[in-house]
């Protein structure tokens, strides 16, 4: 029997061990090709009007995810390798050749990697059509692909995991040349040496972590301690890391500590024994629950806000059109555009009547719409026309009251913090014809009249004040329009046909559509590629978590060997297995969570939309799946602590 077929029989015999690490790279093989197949599949290129938008996005994904596959096939590999390190002394004592055990390891590596290469193309190859019209669906598009199969997406995944595999293959092969025989038997007794719990890391953890989640909650307050945003990035980053890493090395066992401080419980059961074994778990694993804490973070943050994005999408359209259909007023192009629209389907019609007025704004932040071209340009809208308008859009609440003609109202709903004005309670100089005119700002209404790009911030005046500003070279008139269906995609098709560019421009078209169906496409791509490589990373580090827990319950065999021998019953060594096993996946999930958290309100902020209850969904959902984990875990581990019992 040569060294290949001894490779082969080995990888059966022990295919139960590797069965998670097996699933996990098919998974990441399928995902991978997946993502190929839709990069290079010619039907959703054109479906987005041969947008670079598609390719560009999973070519990112795919190098985001052959980095994490190579970490990830390389950090298991390092689990099995130190597993079997008894099994490879026995070889040496009975003569085999390092080098022959290396060309075993290698064997065994490469050919759990061409069988999961193999199932992994022909599964991805089954589901890459549905995959396809889910990416299709999100994005708003409603059109058929027709299966296919494409030999670039086959030939990149063969070449991307041959090279990961023969890597790893390899570092498999050179471990056999990095032992001697003596270690290679103590490899199963030997641990890392626990550092001692520190109460000032402790603390320092609680800093570190508190300083983090500080400066994500005042990124943008001018009097913060550190001036420089990218000296605050730094630090948000760098103390969150670092916290981590203590919370979990030395906080954690400090906890424990104080625990056996209390005599009734900890000697209450086999308490002592878990308590000890869980102290140990935590100082030993420090580095490796710290980066799934991280990454679990990460992969919470973007979901989160992926979904969020998509969730909002229709708020967010909005937001950039009030009206489902606006343009500059023009007597014949308004009759033609009518004509395209049809009456039956408009609901309301409204021409706004704006005045047009440099100003000069007296406050510290002025808000950025104000600026046009080379100037600062105010738009004015009579308090009654105003009024009107709010009732017949059935919005009462925004009407306003103004008692002087020297007050007014501005209206904008922008709600991000660093776009946002701070022009309350100030003033500004109008020059209308060359004349100064100030105006004092009573308050602000969270709402817009003018679809993005038709014109810039509006002030509500006393109609007295606008009667005075009054002159028709002055007069900005905007047609506004709402549909009873605002996703009729036919009905911005048919304006844009009967407006060539010239006109297009002039009237500074827009609508909701338009920007939803933008929203919506831009938003689900994202939700889909970062779903996707979300999923990817919590399998892996979920089965990261597996393996590590699996390969310490091999080590543990014997001590629980001697529970049972003095008594203990099967029922107390579950419960001393569930409750270890709940720390360790809780701890770095709890602070993956707490992280996200601070994270996606810091986002919030910036982009002014609440994201929390879309994130919420999503945490939930990978809550779910963790929850799987840690139950399989749970199983596994007491079924190899109760071998041979």
């Amino acid at each position: 029997m040569n060294m290949f077929q001894i490779a082969l029989r080995n990888v059966k015999r022990n295919f139960y061990n590797y069965f998670i690490y097996f699933l996990s790279m098919v998974f990441n093989v399928i995902i991978y090709f997946i993502f190929q197949s839709i990069q290079y599949n010619d039907q959703i290129e054109k479906m987005v009007g041969g947008s670079k938008k598609i390719s560009s996005a999973f070519h990112a994904a795919s190098v985001i995810l052959i980095i994490f596959i190579t970490i990830f096939i390389w950090y298991s590999n390092s689990f099995f390798i130190k597993k079997r390190k008894r099994e490879v002394a026995l070889y040496s004592m009975m003569g085999v050749k390092k080098k022959q055990i290396g060309r075993m390891l290698f064997y065994e590596t490469i050919s759990m990697g061409a069988l999961a290469l193999l199932i992994g193309i022909i599964l991805g190859s089954i589901f890459s059509k549905l995959f396809s019209d889910l990416l299709i669906k999100i994005m708003g598009i409603s059109a058929i692909i027709n299966f296919s199969i494409s030999s670039k997406a086959i030939y990149a995944t063969i070449l991307v995991f041959a090279i990961i595999f023969i890597v790893a293959s390899l570092h498999g092969y050179s471990l056999t040349y990095r032992f001697q025989l003596i270690e290679l038997f103590k490899a199963e007794n030997k641990g890392e040496k626990p550092p001692k719990a520190s109460i000032v890391s402790a603390i320092l953890a609680i800093v570190f972590i508190s300083v983090g989640y500080y400066t994500s909650v005042n990124m943008f307050e001018p009097k913060f301690f550190v001036s420089s945003f990218g000296l605050r990035v730094g630090v948000l980053f760098g103390s969150i890391i670092i916290g981590t890493y203590l919370l979990i090395k030395n906080f954690t066992t400090l906890i424990v500590k104080i625990y056996k401080k209390n005599k009734a419980r900890y000697y209450k059961g086999i308490n002592m024994i878990g308590v000890s074994q869980l102290q140990y778990r935590f100082k030993s694993n420090a580095r490796t629950l710290t980066i799934i804490a991280l990454l679990s973070a990460t992969t919470l943050t973007s979901v989160g806000l992926s979904y969020s994005l998509y969730y909002m999408n229709e708020k967010g359209g909005r937001d950039s059109a009030p009206f489902d259909l606006q343009y500059v007023y023009n007597k014949t192009d308004y009759e033609n555009i009518i004509s395209a629209v049809g009456e039956d389907k408009i609901k309301n019609n409204f021409k706004l009547e704006l005045l047009r007025t440099p100003v000069v704004f007296k406050g510290e932040k002025p808000p950025q719409k104000l600026y046009e071209k080379e100037e600062d340009i105010l738009y004015l809208i009579s308090e009654s026309k105003y009024n009107k308008i709010m009732t017949e859009l059935n919005k009462d609440e925004y009407t306003v009251k103004i008692k002087n003609k020297d007050e007014s109202v501005l209206l904008d709903s922008t709600q991000s913090k660093i776009l946002k004005g701070d022009y309350e309670n100030t003033k500004y100089m109008l020059y209308p014809d060359n004349e100064d005119y100030e105006l004092n700002v009573i308050g602000r209404k969270n709402i817009d009249l003018t679809n993005v790009g038709i014109a810039g911030l509006l002030a509500v005046v006393s109609d007295e004040t606008y009667d005075s500003f009054y002159k028709k070279e002055n007069l900005f008139e905007i047609t506004s329009i709402m549909l009873k269906n605002p996703k009729d995609a036919t009905i911005s098709t048919s304006i844009k046909g009967i407006l060539n560019e010239e006109q297009k421009e002039k009237i500074k078209f827009v609508s909701y559509y338009d920007y939803y169906n933008a929203g919506i496409a831009s938003s689900g791509l994202m939700l889909f590629v970062t779903g996707f490589l979300g999923l990817i990373f919590l399998i892996s580090t979920g089965s990261i978590i597996y393996f590590k827990q699996l390969t310490e319950a091999n080590e543990e065999k014997g001590r629980y060997e001697i529970l049972r021998k003095v008594g203990v019953s099967e029922k107390e060594i579950k419960k001393t297995i569930s409750r270890q096993m709940l720390l360790v996946f809780l701890l770095p999930l709890i602070l993956g969570i707490s992280h996200a958290s601070f994270a996606v309100s810091l986002f919030s902020t910036i982009i002014g939309f609440n994201f929390m209850i879309p994130a919420l969904i999503s945490f939930a959902a990978y809550i779910a799946i963790y929850v799987i984990y840690y139950i399989v875990t749970v199983r596994e581990y007491y079924n190899i602590v109760s071998k041979n019992s």
